[in-house]
């Protein structure tokens, strides 16, 4: 589960990953795991549920499933990733070697959905934040038979509330968007163990200061008043 803002007059981008342990009040059945909320009630109440979590409107919702993915990925030509060491889970058909290589569709879903290191959820969304820095380098530099290809998996693999006017006006928006344009934030939260399950405990105030810079942008540095006297 990915949030994210967009601010196309700065053109940037800010994404916020929840991962889907994470106990949130789920509107009529308590709290529970997030990622229960699609089994309850689809994106409605996912929805409904990250925007009580964050205390934000969420305008829209993508949702993406594995088969759109690789579709995508393939009809980008690949992603460049530095995979960091040999991934290898057979059961879920994920097998990587380390190193900088061209990862396509169902090896680029293979790295995403990686969880062997021991790191669990928290490492997965480290690497779907490293994946989607090398993507936005390769959206920047694809040509324009690649982006209609892509404009074509992409419609044929999701499912949204927006229009296809309302999607290429966003991405119109952001052309020429960088890697160093988006901007990525971890969640901050604790491992808490409540009748025998595992969740993760959201550290609100830490996620509200997030949110804030997601909304807002990053505060901009103060000028150094020494170096600011020294400079008159």
């Amino acid at each position: 589960i990915i949030v994210a803002t967009i601010r196309p007059d700065e053109k940037e981008i800010s994404m916020f990953s929840i991962p889907r342990d994470t106990r949130v009040t789920i509107e009529g059945h308590g709290k529970d795991k997030i990622n229960h909320a699609m089994a309850y009630g689809g994106i409605p109440l996912i929805t409904d549920s990250v925007e009580l979590l964050l205390g934000i409107q969420i305008d829209h919702a993508v949702k993406v499933n594995f088969d759109g993915f690789i579709n995508v990925i393939d009809a980008l030509g690949g992603v460049n990733i530095d995979v960091p060491e040999k991934m290898y889970k057979p059961l879920e058909a994920i097998d990587l070697l380390p190193g900088y290589q061209t990862l396509y569709g169902e090896d680029a879903l293979a790295f995403v959905r990686w969880r062997g290191d021991g790191t669990g959820d928290y490492g997965r969304i480290a690497r779907q934040q490293q994946f989607i820095a090398a993507l936005t380098e390769k959206v920047k530099n694809m040509s324009i038979g690649q982006a209609l290809d892509v404009l074509d998996a992409v419609m044929d693999s999701i499912e949204t509330d927006m229009s296809v006017r309302e999607m290429t006006s966003y991405a119109t928006n952001l052309i020429g968007l960088n890697s160093e344009k988006v901007h990525t934030y971890s969640f901050v939260g604790g491992s808490v163990y409540i009748n025998g399950v595992n969740y993760v405990e959201p550290d609100m105030a830490a996620i509200q200061e997030i949110v804030e810079k997601m909304q807002h942008g990053e505060p901009k540095a103060e000028p150094d008043a020494e170096n600011s006297e020294a400079g008159e």
